[in-house]
């Protein structure tokens, strides 16, 4: 189980108003706010009135995040958790039910079994956090970063500390929490045992992080029928490759927006077609290495627009430079995708699939709403003019993508919205000990 609390949340549970103000704007603000709509671009039918959770009307306190090996076992869980907050006065807005996840076949690996609602693996470019096994592999070094990109109390990219709430030492009568380090630049040592301690303020958020949730529904079927239409539109297209399969036209017409085929293979590497048709799906791997900005400056692979080069732009504006992917490292977020089926969803209005986004980060404004505002949402993108991530953005239909070729430009328009936003929240993820003393706080008198 995973529990992670809104600013609401900390606030029932009794932290003062003075501790709860040293938490990030972003988060006490929460993200239903009106603020920070406009910075996602949650308006029209995304805005948070009609919202199934997490907006003004339906704002929670916390999120718990159930996982088992079995659903006779998750049942059960979940059944005593919530007996259990029901005995508390407590109440459950929402219930969001993932399909279970695929066991990954011999020599496959998660990102070839685990899908979106649309049909492309997920989850397969993720920063690898220095000091972890798989940054001890040495592979995929571009994705290389500091802990502190994710975890507070520990040095980012920078080597500057991430800032974290602090309580007084008065209120922490367990000493349950950290020491609050009073450096936070680089080169500061931990912990500095030449100073008196006694009482000096605790770290509330060490070891801790935040935690972004987004519920979406997925327009699959629209999607589906716009790849189709326009697959028939451009099938003579001069920028069609001559090398493609006629058959795969409408997939590369969706790989061109996602930038990727639906098998996980990158268009950097795989421009004519997925990997899977060159080599044996037992033992392919989607690739992750590539640098756009140095095998495909131009986008005539991998559109300059799309999905996955808005959300990760690695090298675009500067070919192969390492302070370009450090610059750009610095934005990262650690997610996860979870798809749902309509009856999952537990949403009356949208009969939809769709796909409950989740990610960490150390700093909200910097990770994951620098990522929505700046590369996903902006109408202006790497030399691009009124274009928005052909994917997420919210185009209201009349959404394009620039796809070059050596033989000009084949221009996508008319692209619908096939995402929608239905509920979601900023939380604070604690640690262990955060949690025994945020547990201990009315005890306490706090």
């Amino acid at each position: 189980m995973i529990c992670a609390l809104t600013a609401d949340g900390l606030g029932r549970l009794g932290l003062p108003s003075d501790v709860q103000d040293a938490f990030p704007t972003a988060f006490r603000l929460g993200m239903g706010s009106p603020g920070r709509a406009n910075l996602l671009a949650d308006t029209g039918d995304d805005q948070a009135r009609q919202w199934l959770w997490g907006g003004p009307e339906n704002a929670v306190d916390a999120t718990l995040l159930l996982y088992a090996d079995s659903e006779p076992t998750l049942a059960s869980y979940a059944g005593e958790l919530i007996s259990g907050i029901d005995a508390a006065g407590g109440q459950v807005i929402h219930r969001v039910t993932p399909t279970p996840l695929p066991r990954p076949g011999p020599g496959e690996t998660a990102a070839q079994t685990v899908r979106e609602p649309f049909g492309f693996a997920d989850g397969i470019s993720q920063p690898i956090i220095k000091g972890t096994r798989r940054w001890m592999r040495r592979s995929d070094a571009i994705h290389a970063v500091e802990p502190g990109e994710f975890l507070l109390g520990y040095p980012d990219t920078r080597g500057f500390f991430p800032p974290s709430p602090q309580v007084p030492a008065a209120m922490d009568l367990g000493n349950l929490l950290p020491f609050a380090e009073p450096t936070h630049s680089r080169g500061a040592l931990q912990p500095d045992f030449g100073s008196n301690c006694a009482a000096a303020a605790r770290d509330l958020g060490r070891n801790g992080t935040f935690l972004v949730i987004r519920q979406l529904a997925q327009y699959v079927d629209v999607f589906n029928d716009y790849v189709g239409e326009a697959a028939k539109r451009y099938a003579d297209h001069p920028a069609v490759p001559e090398q493609l399969d006629p058959e795969l036209l409408p997939e590369w017409i969706g790989a061109k927006m996602v930038g990727r085929w639906k098998d996980g293979s990158s268009l950097v590497r795989y421009p004519h077609g997925p990997a899977t048709r060159k080599q044996s799906g037992g033992h392919f791997r989607p690739d992750n290495d590539f640098l756009p900005g140095a095998e495909d400056p131009l986008g005539e692979r991998c559109p300059l627009g799309a999905h996955i080069r808005r959300s990760n732009p690695r090298d675009s504006l500067a070919p192969a430079s390492k302070d370009e992917l450090s610059i750009v490292n610095r934005h990262r977020i650690l997610r996860v995708g979870r798809g749902f089926d309509a009856v999952g969803a537990n949403d009356p209005e949208e009969q939809k699939p769709g796909l409950l986004f989740m990610c960490l980060n150390a700093d909200i404004e910097r990770q994951f709403e620098f990522v929505q505002q700046t590369w996903a949402t902006a109408w202006q993108f790497h030399g691009l003019e009124n274009e928005v991530d052909p994917i997420t953005g919210r185009g209201g239909g009349m959404g394009r993508l620039t796809i070059p070729s050596p033989r000009g430009p084949l221009n996508l328009i008319g692209i619908k919205d096939f995402v929608r936003m239905r509920g979601g929240a900023y939380l604070f993820m604690p640690s262990r000990s955060a949690i025994r003393f945020l547990a201990r706080l009315n005890s306490n008198g706090g």
